[in-house]
């Protein structure tokens, strides 16, 4: 999965889920593991080492998580009930780049805008 089919799913959802968790960490290179077994037995491998799934599009604080360590600064609010809006913030060299998303929810939001910065980061 490109980061780009990956952001097109997520623009589409209603709702985050465990499907589109795994398309988002595909999308970044990552490789995955889709169990249906328990929330715990979806995987991806980031190195030599493979750890739970977070739950990206469907949890807001997984996904906060997950930008902050990504190196990204974050904002997220509400737009028209319900519905969320994301910001995206990184340096590189002397300047701020900056990406921002509305979806179904705030989480969505959030996962579509850093991919949105990954494909961005990744243009020379």
């Amino acid at each position: 999965m490109t980061p780009s089919q990956a952001i097109s799913k997520l623009k589409q959802a209603n709702a985050g889920s465990r499907d589109l968790d795994a398309d988002f960490f595909e999308a970044l290179g990552h490789r995955v593991v889709r169990a249906a077994a328990t929330r715990h037995s979806w995987r991806y491998l980031d190195g030599r080492y493979w750890y739970a799934l977070p739950m990206v599009t469907v949890d807001l604080d997984d996904i906060t998580r997950f930008a902050t360590r990504a190196g990204l600064t974050w904002s997220v609010g509400v737009w028209r009930k319900d519905a969320g809006q994301a910001h995206v913030h990184w340096p590189s060299d002397r300047e701020i780049h900056y990406c921002m998303h509305y979806a179904a929810t705030p989480a969505l939001a959030l996962a579509v805008a850093v991919l949105r910065a990954h494909l961005r980061r990744e243009k020379p």
